[in-house]
Order: C-alpha cells, then sequence, then structure tokens
C-alpha cells in the first residue's frame, strides 16, 4: 500500500489480512486500486449468497453486485422522459454494462460475467422495442 502513495504500515495489512482490523471505505477503494480489482467485484460474494447490509435487510450477490455498479435508480426505461433523454439514457446504459463486463472478465467473476451480459441484453432488447414502438407511431400518425 506504501508504495501506491497509500499509508498503511505491514502490521495494519497483517491485522486486515487475519480479520482482526476493519478497513475505512477509503482504505477498501485504495486495496482495489492496489489489487487492481473492480470495487463492485470486491465487496460481494462471487456466487448468489446472501450479503446482510442490516439485521433486517439481504440481498443476494447478485443484487448487491447490480446496486454497487449500477444504483438503485439507475434504469434505462422512458417514463415520462423525453425521446432524446430516453434515447441517451440507454446508450448510457449499454456503456454502462459493457464497462462492467470488461471489467468482470479482467477479475475472471463468472457472475459478474453473466450479470453484465443479462442487463446489457435486457437493455438493447428494450431498446430496440422502444425504437419499433416509436416507428409504428410515426407510421400511424
Amino acid at each position: 500500500m506504501g508504495e501506491a502513495g497509500y499509508r498503511m504500515d505491514k502490521a495494519a495489512v497483517t491485522r486486515i489480512e487475519n480479520g482482526e482490523r476493519g478497513i475505512s471505505l477509503d482504505e477498501a477503494f485504495a486495496f482495489a486500486s492496489v489489487l487492481s480489482a473492480v470495487p463492485a467485484q470486491l465487496f460481494t460474494p462471487p456466487g448468489n449468497e446472501d450479503v446482510c447490509l442490516t439485521e433486517n435487510v439481504a440481498v443476494n450477490g447478485a443484487g448487491m453486485r447490480a446496486w454497487l455498479q449500477y444504483g438503485d435508480a439507475f434504469v434505462a426505461q422512458s417514463g415520462d422522459l423525453p425521446e432524446e433523454l430516453v434515447r441517451d439514457r440507454a446508450l448510457e446504459a449499454m456503456a454502462v454494462y459493457a464497462l462492467a463486463l470488461v471489467d468482470a472478465k479482467r477479475n475472471e467473476d463468472k457472475a459478474g460475467i453473466q450479470d453484465a451480459y443479462r442487463a446489457l441484453e435486457r437493455t438493447i432488447l428494450a431498446e430496440r422495442e422502444r425504437r419499433e414502438a416509436a416507428e409504428r407511431d410515426k407510421e400511424d400518425s
């Protein structure tokens, strides 16, 4: 960590590795950077095991990765949004999912790869359907 420019002595790293010391969010990101790891992959289990967010709330690994990668509010659906914003959000979603796929492949995370493929496929299909519906509406007008 020190060589990468983050102040942390070897004893602290050893205590972290042995589970004797927790880490701050800043330290977690520093570890991710030093290890060339994707934070969303680093903070979640590799499969679909449950992750406890609180005593009363748990999500599975795929749900946790999606939340960390895309956020709860990351939705590329139209609703009441203007056409250009819907199109831009769909393209943004495809780019985000493609980057997530590259990161998961780089880290050989099979669950992350599957999640990213599925998210990318859903977004492409939804955008295709949206464009086809817009064309039909235009023809009907």
